[in-house]
């Protein structure tokens, strides 16, 4: 018999994996998270909680993205936050970045075990309707509508009921083998299964989120994976496609979903080193008395300013004359808070104050 999908195999879900192949992998994705873990609990309460939010909003705005869903993210930020202080109170069809915003939340911060109802609750808050699953054949594809492309079909409508609740028995229970390789395959099973007519994705994103965030409740909260995910799209479909029609040898992808994690842990760190070294130098210039013009231009230098600054690029960003500006920037030279690079009109000036200097 020819197999069309690893559903198809009558051993499915009986998945396997190159363990040997696998334990680099999960070795790295396990230190990175602990640097996590060290780091963040160096920040300020303040510094954590602008990064949680910075990584719940990435994930909810991303996840949307990657289904070529475009949301507002200060509206999803926005929504987030209201959700972690708790003081949202909002019921039934909501607006796009609250329905993104409260299944991102309960997801990876509440982290209740799965079951069915919250299944239907997260797809109730995506798409209008009962939160049913899918009645009809379902295929994913691309191309002209003449001739489109099937990438994958899920199973028929008649398996899905005991598919969804021999998931649930297996991922609603205790997290084994390994958390990193369960919430693997809690999202490709998931996805395979395609028990919903749209939403599939997102939600078995949400999944892996969930099974990570039951394990390791505070690492989950800082590290996107799905921001990895987006920014990798092409090559996460690609693993999937060629995983769902393969074996149930998963190797494959378990090492891309391992590698993703690692490479989301570290750009966590990034941030984490961003937002530290930041802190470092407001310490270093709180005293010197900077005016209000001086500390925004700071806080743009800081947060990534593209180009070079120069005087009559100060003077514009600022609203004031250009000999404003040059008092502005030659007196912040004199605190040895810029260096002065060139001359005349090509004078451009840079941060100069150690960021760690505190």
């Amino acid at each position: 018999m020819v197999l069309r999908y690893i559903w198809d195999d009558p051993e499915w879900p009986a998945f396997h994996w190159d363990a040997g192949a696998g334990t680099s992998a999960l070795t790295r994705a396990a230190r990175l998270q602990g640097e996590v873990i060290g780091a963040v609990r160096h920040l300020s309460d303040d510094a954590r909680r602008r990064l949680e939010l910075d990584a719940l909003t990435a994930d909810a705005v991303e996840t949307s993205r990657i289904e070529g869903e475009i949301l507002d993210p200060a509206s999803v930020r926005r929504s987030i936050a209201r959700r972690l202080r708790k003081t949202d109170s909002r019921s039934g069809r909501v607006h796009d970045a609250e329905a993104i915003a409260a299944l991102t939340v309960d997801a990876t911060v509440h982290a209740p075990r799965l079951s069915r109802s919250r299944l239907r609750r997260w797809h109730q808050l995506l798409f209008a309707g009962d939160g049913g699953f899918r009645t009809d054949e379902i295929a994913v594809e691309s191309g002209p509508a003449g001739a489109p492309r099937i990438h994958f079909e899920g199973p028929p409508p008649g398996r899905l009921e005991a598919e969804v609740d021999a998931f649930l028995a297996w991922a609603g229970g205790p997290i084994v083998p390994d958390p990193f390789i369960a919430a693997a395959i809690a999202h490709l099973r998931f996805v395979t299964i395609h028990p919903f007519s749209d939403g599939n994705g997102r939600i078995s994103r949400a999944i892996a989120d969930n099974v990570l965030a039951r394990s390791f409740p505070e690492p989950t909260r800082y590290i996107s994976m799905t921001r990895y995910i987006s920014q990798h799209r092409e090559e996460y479909y690609g693993v999937l496609e060629q995983t769902q029609r393969g074996s149930l040898d998963i190797t494959a992808w378990l090492l891309w979903f391992l590698e993703a994690y690692a490479q989301a842990a570290e750009a966590t760190l990034r941030i984490i080193e961003e937002t530290t070294n930041a802190l470092g130098v407001w310490a270093r210039i709180a005293p010197l008395g900077l005016n209000e013009r001086q500390a925004a231009m700071i806080g743009r230098l800081l947060d990534g300013f593209h180009g070079k600054l120069t005087t009559p690029k100060y003077a514009a960003l600022s609203k004031i004359s250009e000999d404003t500006a040059l008092r502005d920037l030659t007196d912040l030279a004199a605190k040895a808070v810029l260096t002065r690079q060139g001359s005349g009109k090509k004078t451009t000036w840079i941060l100069a104050v150690p960021p760690r200097d505190v």
